[in-house]
């Protein structure tokens, strides 16, 4: 015979001849397989699988009690344990920049800066951190102005205006680098076309007056354009190299 349990209560119970040890009905552990899908459609129920144990032992009823009461106990240890790293994200100075916050240290903006010995064999290696670079800095730079206003109060009228003007362009500036941060996680075509729609989008929002930096890579070298709408018909278009000693040869300067 066949019995299931359904927390830990009797349910269905199959009895024929054809249900025998090492029978049509046994499970092979070289051939079982079980899959999930981060698609809600493809997991109805609302159904979270935590653990899949398989017992070569013949189960009943006090044997599942006991095996219920164990997998309760792990699974409150388990809780506690995710409310404790959530609670610990929660605090990290980053944790409005992603889903699971990462220490600071561990950022690609902190990698690409101080990390190069470290960064071989990894996804860092001959990637720009452009993108993560101007989201780390922006979101620092207005969390510090929106917490410790303070350190505005020295500064005179001329330089807090100019404060001001910057970050209202990092702030509209912000979806440019973050469609960036995206177009090199999964640089393909269709992310490459989502990309230059939506910065032709941006562009278009540009009105007289205002100004924009955008992201760009030129021949595996990061580069930021400035651009500036004087009027309904001329922008300035500012380019501002971030490697010195090699993206100077892009256009002639005068040193």
């Amino acid at each position: 015979e066949l019995r299931t349990w359904i927390d830990s209560k009797p349910g269905c119970v199959l009895k024929s001849e054809a249900i025998m040890s090492n029978g049509r009905f046994s499970i092979d552990l070289d051939g079982l397989y079980l899959f999930s899908s981060q698609d809600p459609t493809m997991m109805p129920g609302n159904i979270e699988v935590r653990t899949v144990r398989v017992d070569q032992v013949m189960a009943n009823d006090a044997y599942v009690l006991a095996n219920r009461a164990r997998d309760k106990v792990i699974s409150m240890l388990n809780e506690e344990r995710k409310r404790k790293i959530d609670q610990q994200r929660r605090g990290l100075a980053l944790a409005a920049l992603f889903p699971k916050p990462r220490p600071v240290w561990s950022t690609p903006a902190l990698v690409g800066t101080f990390g190069d010995a470290f960064i071989e064999g990894t996804g860092f290696e001959g990637s720009s951190c452009l993108a993560w670079s101007f989201t780390v800095l922006n979101h620092v730079m207005q969390s510090s102005l929106r917490k410790q206003d303070t350190v505005l109060i020295g500064l005179p009228d001329d330089a807090r205006e100019a404060v001001s003007n910057t970050m209202h362009v990092l702030s509209k500036s912000n979806a440019a680098f973050k469609q960036m941060a995206r177009l090199l996680k999964n640089p393909n075509e269709s992310q490459l076309m989502n990309f230059l729609r939506r910065i032709k989008k941006l562009l278009a929002k540009v009105g007289a007056g205002e100004t924009l930096l955008l992201p760009a890579i030129v021949e595996g070298k990061e580069v930021l354009i400035l651009l500036i709408r004087k009027n309904e018909r001329f922008y300035d278009f500012v380019v501002i190299q971030t490697d010195p000693t090699s993206g100077l040869r892009h256009h002639s300067v005068n040193p």
